[in-house]
C-alpha cells in the first residue's frame, strides 16, 4: 500500500473521532469525507510537541488528541505539563519488534527504564510480557540491588539506557546479561560495541517518543535501525515543513494508526536520513538519527529543551542559563550557568529548582552575571 493510501485510510477511520485531527484538515481545506491525495495530505499542519501542552490547556485533559471516549491503559506526564496516553498498539508494536530481535520466553529481563509519570518502564514491561519475558522492574537506580536481583533471578537480558547497563557490567561482572535492547542517549554505538566486545553483550537499538511509542529497532541480522511497518514516514524541512524527497536530510516526521490515540503528522523534533536500500534481514529502509532539529537534547535518558529552562528561570527568579552537557566516562554531564536576576542566588536552591524543571540533576552549577539577559542556551558538547 503506498503512503497516501494508508494515510487516506487512517484519516477516514479517525478524522469524525479525532476532534483535534479534524480540526487541522479543516485547517488544510480537507472537508469530512472529501477524497486526501498527496498535494492535500501535504498541506495538513504538522502537530508539533512544542504546541501540546497549548492544545491540551484549550480542552483538557487530553486537547481533542484522543478518539472520543476512549479510555487509555496508563497516562504519564512529560516536562512542561504535557500528558501522554498509553495505548494497546503501543505494547503490541513494540512486542512485534521485541520479538524480531530474540526476546522470547526465554528470556528474564532487567526492566531498566523508569516507571515514573514517562512511559517507557511501563509501556517495555507490557511488551516484555506479551513477548513471552519475565520482567525483573528494576528502573534506572542501584546498581548493586539490581546485580543481586538479576543474580537471584537469573536475568539473562536487559532493556534499557545503554551506558546504565554498562556501568551494570563493568559493576557487577558476574550477571549473565547477554541480550539487550538499549536508546535514549547519543553515541549509543560506542558502548554498544564495548558492551559486545567487553561484556559479551549483543545490544540493539532503538527509537522511538512519548506520543508514539517505539517506532523502530535494529535487526538482528544486520544492526541496522528499520521503522516498523506501520510508521508512517515522511522527511520535511524543519523550519518550512516541506516535504523532502529521497534520502535527504530533514525531521521525521510520522504518522500511526492507533486505535484510540492516532496521530498524523507529529514532528518528532530528530533530523534523520531514510535511505532507500535493502538490508540483510530482507527489510527495505534504514532509518539514520542525526540530532535534533531544535536546540533540546537528550541527556541521562530524558528530553531538556529550552521551554524547561525558562520554567527553571522563572521558579528561582534569574535572569538567564546556559547547560553545557558533556560525555565523561561514558556518563552524560550537565553543567549549569545561571545569571542572578537581583538577588544572590543559592547554589542549592537552584539545584533543587532544575530538578524539578527539567527532572535532571545539574553536575556542576555556577554563578556568572556576564550572561546575556534573557537567554537560554543548551550547548551539546558531545557532539563536537
Amino acid at each position: 500500500m503506498s503512503f497516501v493510501d494508508a494515510a487516506r485510510q487512517l484519516i477516514g477511520r479517525h478524522a469524525g473521532h479525532v476532534p483535534e485531527m479534524a480540526s487541522r484538515l479543516a485547517r488544510a481545506g480537507i472537508a469530512a469525507g472529501a477524497p486526501v491525495d498527496a498535494e492535500a495530505l501535504a498541506r495538513v499542519p504538522l502537530l508539533r510537541k512544542s504546541a501540546l501542552r497549548d492544545i491540551q490547556a484549550a480542552a483538557p485533559p487530553w486537547g481533542g488528541m484522543l478518539a472520543e471516549g476512549f479510555q487509555p491503559e496508563a497516562c504519564f506526564m512529560s516536562p512542561g505539563g504535557i500528558v501522554e496516553p498509553l495505548v494497546p498498539r503501543m505494547v503490541e508494536r513494540l512486542a512485534e519488534m521485541l520479538q524480531a530481535s530474540g526476546f522470547g520466553a526465554a528470556h528474564t529481563v532487567l526492566n531498566g527504564f523508569s516507571y515514573h509519570y514517562t512511559p517507557a518502564g511501563l509501556l517495555f514491561h507490557g511488551a516484555l510480557q506479551r513477548a513471552g519475558c519475565t520482567v525483573l522492574p528494576v528502573g534506572p537506580q542501584n546498581t548493586a540491588m539490581q546485580g543481586e536481583f538479576a543474580r537471584a533471578l537469573g536475568a539473562n537480558a536487559f532493556v534499557g539506557v545503554a551506558s546504565h547497563l554498562k556501568i551494570l557490567c563493568e559493576q557487577q561482572p558476574d550477571v549473565s546479561i547477554r541480550l539487550a535492547m538499549a536508546g535514549a542517549e547519543p553515541h549509543g554505538d560506542v558502548i554498544r560495541t564495548t558492551l559486545l566486545e567487553r561484556h559479551g553483550v549483543r545490544c540493539l537499538d532503538m527509537y522511538g517518543f512519548a506520543e508514539g511509542g517505539i517506532v523502530a529497532a535494529t535487526c538482528a541480522e544486520a544492526g541496522a535501525l528499520h521503522l516498523h511497518a506501520d510508521v508512517l514516514a515522511e522527511v520535511v524541512e524543519p523550519a518550512s515543513g516541506e516535504t523532502l524527497p529521497g534520502a535527504t536530510e530533514g525531521e521525521l516526521v510520522v504518522s500511526l494508526d492507533n486505535p484510540g490515540f492516532p496521530l498524523l503528522r507529529f514532528a518528532t523534533g530528530d533530523l534523520v536520513d531514510i535511505e532507500a536500500r535493502h538490508c540483510a534481514c530482507g527489510r527495505h529502509g534504514v532509518l539514520h538519527l542525526l540530532g535534533r532539529a531544535d536546540q533540546s537534547a537528550r541527556v541521562k535518558g530524558m528530553l531538556l529543551h529550552p521551554s524547561q529552562l525558562r520554567r527553571f528561570l522563572a521558579a528561582c527568579s534569574a535572569s538567564a542559563c546556559h547547560v553545557a552537557v558533556s560525555r565523561v566516562d561514558d556518563r552524560d554531564r550537565i553543567a549549569l550557568t545561571v545569571r542572578p536576576a537581583a538577588a544572590a542566588l543559592d547554589l542549592e536552591r537552584l539545584g533543587a529548582a532544575f530538578r524539578e524543571a527539567c527532572r535532571l540533576r545539574a553536575d556542576r552549577i555556577e554563578i556568572d552575571p556576564g550572561l546575556a539577559v534573557d537567554s537560554c542556551v543548551i550547548e551539546d558538547l558531545r557532539r563536537a
